[in-house]
């Protein structure tokens, strides 16, 4: 196991387990990192650098906003939507 001091090293670390094979979460990549290295607080710096992810926002997108009011179409008759056609049989073009 390689102990790393130097934050910098650190952050390229975190950056290549990251990006490299797939964009997994942080518990994920800290176990990744955890089998090779180790350095003090290195759960929460994973977990500090997952959060500053800028483009991985969208994942995490809230859809708990306020929901819009709806409108309804407007109740009508019977005959608005349903007609019949009485026409007698129309002569065949030829």
């Amino acid at each position: 196991m390689k102990i790393v001091f130097n934050p910098p090293q650190q952050m390229g670390l975190m950056w290549h387990v990251h990006e490299k094979p797939r964009h997994f979460g942080v518990c994920h990549n800290h176990n990744l990192l955890q089998g090779q290295y180790w350095w003090q607080k290195m759960h929460m710096k994973v977990q500090q650098f997952m959060a500053r992810g800028i483009r991985h926002d969208r994942v995490w997108a809230s859809f708990n906003g306020p929901t819009p009011q709806l409108h309804p179409l407007p109740i009508t008759g019977l005959g608005y939507y349903l007609s019949m056609d009485f026409a007698k049989p129309l002569p065949l073009p030829m």
